[in-house]
């Protein structure tokens, strides 16, 4: 299964870059590392096995389906305290910005976030609308967002 980096967990994070950043959950990110927590159990509940999504994820460019992303061990997951993204993908790392944290559907804007990023990691490109489209066919068409266009928009830098 991905794995979370925490302080134990020796991972080698990217650099920070602008406002991403891949940072550990430690004993201060008590509430997101609980968060993240429940949004992957919601995906293994939910989401994992499913047809529809993993036939999605199979048409992306890098052909995996949703359940092999999940269960990749090389796939990690961190903590970014970016208020205006939801997340960030570089390579095999995916991190999860305080924004979906905030939202009033924090533990389903998180799987919704994880899925959007798995998906780039699956070969997404950040200049579409292909990695949010992912939410509708993995069942979580509550937290999609047909604007979001996985990519740095502006200066200020609003990926998500």
């Amino acid at each position: 299964m991905v794995r979370i980096n925490t302080a134990s967990s020796g991972h080698s994070a990217p650099l920070p870059d602008g406002n991403s950043q891949w940072l550990v959950y430690d004993g201060t990110l008590t509430d997101q590392q609980w968060i993240l927590d429940q949004a992957l159990q919601y995906l293994m509940n939910n989401v994992y096995g499913a047809d529809g999504c993993n036939e999605c994820f199979q048409r992306l460019s890098g052909g995996r389906t949703f359940d092999s992303i999940i269960d990749d061990e090389s796939i990690w997951i961190s903590y970014c305290p970016d208020t205006h993204a939801y997340g960030y993908t570089h390579e095999n790392d995916v991190t999860i910005c305080q924004r979906a944290y905030s939202h009033e559907r924090s533990v389903l804007m998180v799987a919704g976030t994880l899925v959007h990023e798995f998906a780039h990691v699956n070969g997404a490109p950040g200049t579409t609308r292909q990695a949010e489209a992912t939410l509708l066919a993995c069942g979580l068409g509550r937290v999609y967002n047909p604007i979001i266009v996985g990519s740095r928009e502006t200066p200020a830098s609003r990926v998500v």
